[in-house]
């Protein structure tokens, strides 16, 4: 009993190594969303000289549970908005996301939001889009910013 026990976790082991490390080889898609405070994004925003793209979104939101699943992580728009933008997404009812929301006037989730380097807000829309509207948002806005 002992001996099949440990054969299932020596199995179990190299079945999870594998599989990380298949995960570890797939290329990268979707939207890089910036890891770190508010401030830190507006810092990186000014030092790369690059406008920011917000998702103000909640935990209970639908909508922005569908924005993740199908278009934040689409190749042509992670491409597009990892090389043009600061990715950054807030949950609107937590931390210095609250703030946040408030300071944009954020009422309806999720609330997606093109912020110059000077933090202005040069294109907002509100509720679901799919990737190819999403994608021609970003353009769009990046034409107003230049």
């Amino acid at each position: 009993m002992k001996k099949l026990l440990v054969l299932f976790s020596v199995v179990a082991i190299i079945i999870y190594s594998i599989s990380v490390n298949a995960k570890s080889e797939e290329p990268e898609n979707g939207i890089k969303f910036f890891e770190g405070t508010w401030n830190e994004a507006l810092l990186k925003s000014s030092q790369e000289n690059k406008p920011l793209f917000l998702d103000v979104s909640t935990s209970w939101c639908g909508y922005c549970k569908k924005m993740k699943q199908n278009v934040f992580i689409d190749k042509e728009v992670g491409a597009y908005f990892n090389k043009n933008f600061i990715n950054i997404e807030i949950n609107a009812e937590q931390g210095e996301g609250r703030t946040i929301a408030q300071k944009y006037g954020v009422s309806s989730y999720p609330t997606l939001i093109i912020i110059d380097k000077n933090q202005k807000p040069i294109f907002t829309t509100e509720g679901y889009i799919d990737a190819k509207d999403f994608l021609k948002m970003g353009k769009e806005a990046l034409k107003l910013i230049h």
